[in-house]
């Protein structure tokens, strides 16, 4: 193939055919249910300051979305494991490269895991942060802005 020049006519339909041949094998619906399904659970473990456990294999690993792991992650694993202890409301919205499900975790009264994770100390990452719903949840700005103040009281007044 000469490079700069358009791909033989049978390439796209080639390429077409694997992607759906690979959509519609028997690995297929299942990913497509993780991604659409909102499940209520109870079993759920927290297996990192991130991550909870709520079934088998990779699809029962919930990485929670909009933090990363920061500071103590002993203590924000076992803040998650607290808020994991009842009955959990998981809200797929991806796959992450490691084939964990990226989700939005409530529990019955409508708090969020993340929420949870990040008050114990873990990093909000905006990035990370589907639709901004952590930091809706969350009300990352007025947490941003109340320890920036915090900060500001402890530094007192500049010269």
């Amino acid at each position: 193939m000469i490079p700069g020049a358009d791909p033989p006519r049978w390439a796209v339909p080639l390429a077409a055919g694997i992607l759906l041949a690979f959509l519609t094998n028997n690995a297929a619906p299942d990913l497509l249910t993780r991604l659409r399904e909102t499940h209520s659970t109870s079993k759920c473990t927290a297996i990192a300051g991130d991550t909870i456990r709520c079934g088998p294999g990779p699809g029962g690993l919930i990485r929670l979305i909009g933090l990363e792991t920061a500071g103590d992650p002993y203590a924000q694993t076992q803040a998650l494991q607290r808020f994991a202890a009842g009955p959990l409301t998981i809200h797929p919205l991806g796959i992450d490269r490691d084939g964990r499900t990226l989700a939005s975790v409530t529990d019955r009264a409508g708090r969020n895991a993340s929420c949870a994770a990040i008050a114990a100390g873990a990093r909000y990452v905006a990035d990370w942060d589907v639709h901004s719903e952590i930091r809706i949840s969350c009300a990352i700005d007025a947490l941003s802005r109340a320890a920036n103040d915090a900060r500001s009281e402890r530094k007192g007044p500049s010269d």
